[in-house]
């Protein structure tokens, strides 16, 4: 089952040509929803539910999130189009991976 990336609204966008966030403003953010989607949602649940849920509340801060993103892997003077996607790509700066784990 493919997840299609939902469209942000134009006025929950921020303007990022006038409000510049480095990336280590953008980690911060990215911290602080995922521990907030987990302590809501709690632990046992897929991989995809964790990563929709965090891409939601990243949107909602105003960050602009691309979901599966293909992401080409270069080494030296190779480009690889090896089939990695990246969970979520924020603000085309950082790279978030989502992960479970059985106890």
């Amino acid at each position: 089952m493919e997840h299609k990336e939902q469209k942000v609204p134009q006025r929950a966008r921020r303007n990022l040509n006038t409000t510049k966030v480095n990336e280590e403003e953008i980690i911060k953010i990215i911290l602080d929803e995922a521990f907030h989607v987990h302590k809501t949602i709690g632990p046992g649940m897929l991989e995809n539910v964790y990563k929709t849920c965090l891409a939601y509340r990243l949107r909602q801060r105003g960050l602009l999130v691309e979901m599966e993103k293909a992401v080409p892997v270069i080494f030296e003077e190779i480009r690889m189009e090896c089939g990695y996607r990246a969970d979520l790509v924020v603000e085309r700066r950082v790279i978030a991976d989502t992960k479970t784990i059985d106890e």
